[in-house]
């Protein structure tokens, strides 16, 4: 009675021993009755029961990576336990098979916009075949004079247009390729022109360049006809306007 006069408080009991100022006092923190840790009330008591919603400590809860004693963060404890809700991670290699297949969709698309690209640009046409052959009969009826022969110029790149050139009545074998970039020109008869259709150069009908990004006219190559009245052409052998090729005898066979 003493010592409650001087304002002590007796210790709680509890199964017969002291929590407060018993042997385990200064072991750990004060538990109370169900094991929960007993919290103080404004007045210094301790309550007997778990600790209220409000009454909870401000520092989140924190939980071990399974398997390690590591702490991992409130945030990234969730989704890491077995069970959970929170996003999972990728595995390194799904990520790396992912990225490979990206990559490769990638460097296939490039590489068909460059072909497109380069087969624009520098179009090659190559329907020559032999270098020598027969391209019909001189008495032929549509080797009229003014006419532009166009049966072989798709699989020989040959035209062979009759016309009068330097006041003679010539017969040549003019080349169906362009001389930009290599692509096969066409006969356009309503305009009387060869206009190349990649890239817009117009050619006369002597094969002579009238516009467009061509640096020289056409080619002719050459020409005889046989004793048998068939009319050979060596696409082996070409002659330039620039060059006076030609004026040269071999470029073309006089009709007169």
């Amino acid at each position: 009675m003493a010592d409650i006069g001087r304002g002590e408080r007796p210790a709680a009991k509890a199964g017969g021993e002291g929590i407060a100022g018993g042997p385990e006092a200064g072991k750990g923190p004060v538990l109370a009755a169900g094991g929960f840790p007993a919290t103080a009330s404004a007045d210094g008591d301790r309550s007997t029961g778990p600790a209220a919603d409000g009454d909870c400590p401000a520092q989140p809860c924190r939980q071990s990576k399974p398997g390690t004693g590591d702490i991992l963060p409130p945030e990234r404890a969730a989704g890491s336990l077995p069970g959970s809700s929170g996003p999972a991670a990728v595995p390194r290699r799904d990520f790396l098979w992912t990225a490979a297949l990206a990559w490769s969709g990638i460097a296939l698309a490039a590489a068909g916009a460059i072909t497109a690209a380069v087969r624009f640009l520098f179009p090659r046409f190559s329907g020559r075949g032999n270098r020598e052959f027969s391209a019909g009969d001189i008495s032929d009826s549509d080797i009229a004079p003014g006419s532009v022969v166009e049966k072989h110029a798709r699989d020989r790149g040959v035209f062979l247009v009759r016309l009068r050139e330097d006041g003679e009545d010539k017969l040549v074998a003019l080349s169906a390729v362009c001389t930009h970039l290599g692509c096969r020109v066409s006969w356009v008869s309503t305009e009387g022109i060869f206009r190349c259709p990649c890239h817009g150069s117009v050619f006369l009908p002597d094969g002579r360049n009238a516009s467009g990004p061509a640096p020289r006219s056409l080619e002719r190559f050459a020409i005889c006809v046989g004793a048998d009245g068939r009319i050979m052409v060596d696409t082996s052998r070409v002659f330039r306007v620039e060059t006076g090729g030609w004026r040269r005898r071999e470029s073309y066979v006089p009709m007169s």
